[in-house]
This record gives C-alpha cells, sequence and structure tokens, in this order.
C-alpha cells in the first residue's frame, strides 16, 4: 500500500514537474529525467493490479525517449494522454458516459436527469482534452518550448481545476438533486 501511494505520488509529481524538465534540462541530465519516468511507469505497472498495460506503454514511451534521447518525441506525451483521455471518454459515450459512471459509484439510484447531466459533462470533458491536446500540439510548433512548458507544465493544471471547480459550483447552485 505505501509502495503504491509513493509510486502514485511520485508519478504526480514528476509529471507535473516534466515539461520544465524537458525545456530547462539538456543532454544527460534530460534523459535521467525520461528514464526515471520509465522506471515509476514500470513500477507502477509491477506493482499495481489495474491498467498495467497502459501502464507498461507508458514505461516503454519515456524508455525510447531516452534511449533515443529524443526531446521531440519527448514534448508528445501531453498530446497524448490527452488523446487518449479523449478517445476513452468518446467511447465511454456509446455506453454508459466515463462521468456517468463514476457518479453511479457515489449514488448507484442516479435518476434520468443524472445520467443526462453527467453524460453532458463527459461531452464537456472530451471536448476540453481536444482543446487541450490541439494546443498542446500547436505550442509545438515555435522553435522556443517555454510557451509549451509553461501551457503544458501549469496552465492546463489550472485549466482542469478551474474545469472541476466550476462544474462543482455550477451543480451545487443551479442543478436540481439527482435522487
Amino acid at each position: 500500500m505505501r509502495r503504491t501511494i509513493f509510486l502514485k505520488t511520485a508519478t504526480i509529481i514528476l509529471s507535473v514537474f516534466y515539461p520544465f524538465g524537458l525545456y530547462f534540462l539538456h543532454g544527460g541530465v534530460r534523459v535521467c529525467l525520461l528514464a526515471a519516468m520509465s522506471a515509476l511507469w514500470g513500477a507502477r505497472a509491477v506493482f499495481e493490479s489495474k491498467d498495467r498495460a497502459i501502464k507498461g506503454a507508458s514505461a516503454a514511451f519515456f524508455a525510447l525517449c531516452a534511449l533515443f534521447g529524443s526531446g521531440t518525441l519527448a514534448y508528445l506525451y501531453p498530446l497524448i494522454i490527452n488523446f487518449s483521455l479523449a478517445a476513452l471518454f468518446a467511447l465511454s459515450l456509446r455506453s454508459t458516459p466515463a462521468i456517468t459512471r463514476l457518479a453511479l459509484l457515489k449514488q448507484p439510484g442516479l435518476n434520468e436527469h443524472g445520467r443526462a447531466y453527467t453524460r453532458k459533462l463527459t461531452e464537456i470533458w472530451l471536448g476540453f482534452f481536444v482543446l487541450n491536446g490541439l494546443l498542446s500540439a500547436a505550442l509545438l510548433l515555435p522553435r522556443d518550448k517555454i510557451y509549451w512548458s509553461v501551457y503544458c507544465g501549469a496552465i492546463s493544471y489550472v485549466l482542469i481545476g478551474a474545469l472541476i471547480g466550476g462544474e462543482m459550483i455550477f451543480r451545487k447552485f443551479y442543478v436540481k438533486k439527482f435522487d
């Protein structure tokens, strides 16, 4: 249990630092960052039972980046994450939307109004992930990657927090109970 918490925490911290590390670190130090990301994802694939294939794929991606010293490939990580999440949310709309599944864990008797709301919320998150991925890709075009680093390492997290917080406020004041 402690190992899992440590690995998750270390992965989150390193993932937040990652865009700035790509920009400010060079040569062997950058390769060490990529190797550390690979090692963390690999350890999570070994020690955590859920989503092993995804964690293993992440470990392999960072291992390839480290092996080839590829800064260019490494910059695609936020794009891959955002489009993967967008695909996950889009595919969930075929049956039970992703956010509806989460809501059902907390409130098994979710009514039709609640199901419609969580479906719309899943669509909003889908749009967010697509736009976030496109913006991270567009910021790769300028030669100087500082804008990419600031956006992917700070602004995108603020936007995620704003979307979560905004939805919580909206739900509290404007949405009828889902009982």
